[in-house]
């Protein structure tokens, strides 16, 4: 457990470290003491490693879907491949409901003339 929670860290995905963390109780019951106390040791980290990479997460929807409403369409077309790759290997329901939002507003702006155009304006989020 303690190195898939490392792999998973390492590799930035945030749904593999949350679905361990929430796994953890039932797997600590397996334990002999000594293994136990590893993983109870290594937990607090991931935890804290997740809290910040999903408040990172939040914050670039939040900015997404900000940007979708404003019509930005520069932000939202090079924001949507980084919201993708985040949620590669599992998204909330609002963040697949902004996921739609920001592909049909690219396809909108692609396929159909507008009288109202979209704006260019990038506003990076940081990453943790």
């Amino acid at each position: 457990m303690i190195r898939g929670l490392d792999a998973a860290q390492r590799a930035n995905a945030v749904h593999h470290v949350r679905r361990l963390c929430a796994g953890s109780i039932n797997f600590l019951d397996t334990l002999d003491a000594a293994a136990r106390a590893e993983v109870e040791e290594a937990l607090p980290a991931a935890r804290a490693w997740l809290e910040v990479h999903e408040d990172y997460q939040a914050r670039f929807f939040a900015e997404l879907e900000r940007a979708i409403a404003e019509r930005r369409a520069f932000d939202v077309r090079s924001q949507l491949q980084q919201a993708a790759a985040l949620t590669r290997r599992g998204a909330s329901a609002s963040e697949q409901r902004v996921l739609a939002a920001a592909r049909a507003f690219l396809r909108d702006v692609d396929h159909v003339g507008h009288t109202d155009p979209p704006k260019m304006v990038a506003n990076p989020v940081r990453r943790p």
